[in-house]
């Protein structure tokens, strides 16, 4: 599945899982399975959180809106190359009507494990490491079909411009990618946040004390995931024991990884921890654009990127 701005789904051995949110609609948290704060972050008609995005975004969630659109219309222009749009209906299984494709449901931001790079860095690899938002696109008949991934970067040469300036610029390199929807997965990916909620109380019985963040847990060799294929982190009250699936240690633990398991794709969800010792950098090559030596730079981690499987231990 590795290809041009796109990004590897990792695999792993089948664990603690469960079959949710398969075609299914969102599922409303009840206020019991968490706490009052993050009660107070729910929409009180529905049941789903109003926000998954920081105040400190670079992009607001219209401007992902506006630049989501301006994609799809460049995708669609008769001059249009390239094989986005056959890769993304490999993706789904089934045709994608993309010109009959729209805005559905709420935008979703996927924090980076990953520092800033620095100023040095070419735009499309600082790009490429950055935050990344997921906007679903859905047919005519409200199933997800398709989403665009847009790194969270300044986009201010691109918003209000005729999409077809883009092209003129080097704007668009690591900014977008496109995954086409498994058509069985009518909500579209990533699973949603109130089903992650759901399925952690379940597996705990403790309250939930965070509203879940999309992360992008990239794998032993520093690949990450797509857009839409980010994990919830989510926060406990207070820790419980939990033994980890490959190592076996047990140990006592508040903050969870949410995600479908063995990858992006599956219809189970599993519980995945960070371990305890966890990199604080790694070395990257890249290339500027119109060629030139390759060049290399020490990046930060400000997040995990090491996580194991784990199950609750009954007291």
């Amino acid at each position: 599945m590795k290809r041009a701005l796109r990004l590897a789904v990792s695999l792993a051995a089948l664990g603690c899982s469960d079959p949710v949110g398969v075609g299914r609609p969102f599922k409303s948290v009840d206020p019991a399975w968490v706490t009052t704060e993050v009660a107070a972050e729910l929409d009180a008609a529905t049941g789903l959180f109003n926000k998954l995005w920081p105040d400190s975004s670079t992009l607001t969630s219209s401007q992902t809106a506006e630049l989501a659109t301006g994609y799809l219309a460049l995708l669609n222009a008769p001059t249009s190359t390239g094989d986005t749009k056959s890769v993304a209906q490999a993706d789904r299984g089934a045709p994608i009507a993309w010109t009959q494709l729209g805005i559905c449901w709420r935008p979703t931001f996927v924090h980076s494990p990953w520092a800033r790079p620095p100023d040095t860095v070419p735009p499309a690899v600082r790009r490429y490491y950055s935050a990344q938002w997921s906007v679903s696109l859905c047919g005519a008949d409200g199933r997800a079909q398709a989403a665009v991934g847009i790194a969270d970067a300044d986009a201010s040469g691109l918003l209000s411009v005729d999409p077809q300036a883009w092209l003129l610029t080097d704007s668009l390199s690591g900014r977008f990618s496109v995954t086409g929807m498994p058509s069985r997965f009518t909500q579209g990916l990533p699973l949603p946040p109130e089903q992650a909620v759901a399925f952690l109380f379940r597996a705990t019985g403790r309250p939930i004390a965070s509203v879940p963040e999309a992360y992008n847990p990239v794998d032993e060799n520093f690949i990450g995931q797509l857009p839409p294929c980010g994990a919830w982190r989510i926060r406990l009250d207070s820790a419980i024991s939990v033994r980890g699936e490959q190592s076996g240690v047990q140990r006592s633990i508040a903050e969870f990884f949410v995600r479908r398991d063995p990858g992006c794709f599956a219809s189970l969800v599993s519980l995945w921890a960070a371990t305890e010792v966890q990199p604080t950098e790694r070395w990257i090559r890249y290339r500027w654009t119109g060629g030139g030596p390759i060049d290399s730079v020490s990046l930060m981690l400000r997040g995990p990127v090491r996580f194991e499987r784990v199950t609750p231990v009954t007291p």
